[in-house]
């Protein structure tokens, strides 16, 4: 997809653009304790396929280097002629089979996206954190409220006083 038709996509269809952006901008800012976890962890998938498929397509790039400058023989001890080079795509066009030259390569890399998605979701998944329940305690200086006893006992027991009750005479 060259940039001419992506810009006049942009230009057509401006509106329904501008509409789902508002959308998706206010669904996310009410539910952001559950899209913007969801979101980050998405993020962090993408980013770590990235990694693996330049990696693979490094080392596949890397076997098929050191194949074709080493006299690489089949097991019969002759040189394979008939050998044609490893292909991954390096660009944006990673998911066109026809871009891997083995067609099994395009097999492994979805394999491992499929792990890295297994990695992100179970062994590391998205969790929620819960607000902290602050505790009623009253702060130093401060009498509780919730005792049961009343202001004259709590003197008393204090020490200073107050009223005294018929019984304590």
């Amino acid at each position: 997809m060259n940039t001419d038709t992506l810009v006049a996509n942009l230009q057509e269809h401006a509106a329904i653009y501008a509409v789902g952006g508002v959308a998706a901008l206010v669904i996310t800012i009410v539910f952001r304790r559950w899209v913007l976890p969801v979101l980050y962890h998405c993020a962090e998938f993408l980013v770590y396929c990235t990694v693996v498929h330049v990696v693979f397509g490094g080392a596949v790039r890397m076997f098929s280097w050191f194949r074709a400058e080493t006299e690489f023989k089949n097991f019969k001890g002759e040189i394979d002629s008939s050998w044609t080079p490893y292909v991954t795509p390096l660009d944006l066009h990673f998911w066109q089979m026809k871009a891997y030259s083995p067609q099994w390569l395009f097999w492994f890399e979805l394999a491992m996206a499929a792990g890295l998605l297994y990695i992100v979701i179970v062994i590391r998944p998205t969790r929620l954190k819960h607000k902290a329940v602050r505790s009623k305690r009253p702060k130093p200086g401060e009498l509780s409220s919730s005792t049961s006893s009343s202001y004259s006992e709590r003197l008393r027991a204090a020490g200073r006083g107050g009223m005294k009750s018929a019984k304590s005479r």
